[in-house]
């Protein structure tokens, strides 16, 4: 009977192991760092980071901030273009993070205009 306790308890005890998480396994929610509102994609950058960026996007596409605001309406989606930035943002940091080791930027492709040229 001593046994059978031991087994049973064993048991137990290798399935809860399984079962249950541990508290350190669970992903934490992303906390967001920037301030501004409707951040999205880069909610795990400050305010100063995000705006370096949208400098940078800026430079790099050759335009400014309405390009893909909608005038000095930041939060707003009513500009289309807001929503291609996100997508592109997505896809330059995977770039980046599976080829390219953080070396590319939106210049990489579109070289100071807002569409690229077609590769030859």
């Amino acid at each position: 009977m001593k046994l059978f306790a031991i087994s049973i308890l064993s048991i137990v005890l290798a399935v809860g192991f399984f079962l249950i998480p541990s508290r350190g396994s669970s992903p934490r929610p992303q906390e967001k760092k920037s301030s501004f509102d409707n951040i999205k994609v880069m909610n795990d950058l400050s305010d100063g980071e995000v705006m370096t960026a949208m400098r940078q996007w800026q430079d790099d596409l050759g335009t400014n901030c309405s390009f893909c605001h909608a005038g000095a309406d930041f939060p707003s989606e009513d500009n289309p273009k807001k929503q291609t930035a996100r997508v592109m943002y997505k896809m330059l940091k995977q770039i980046n993070k599976d080829f390219l080791d953080g070396k590319a930027s939106c210049a990489t492709c579109h070289n100071g205009a807002t569409k690229p040229a077609p590769v030859q």
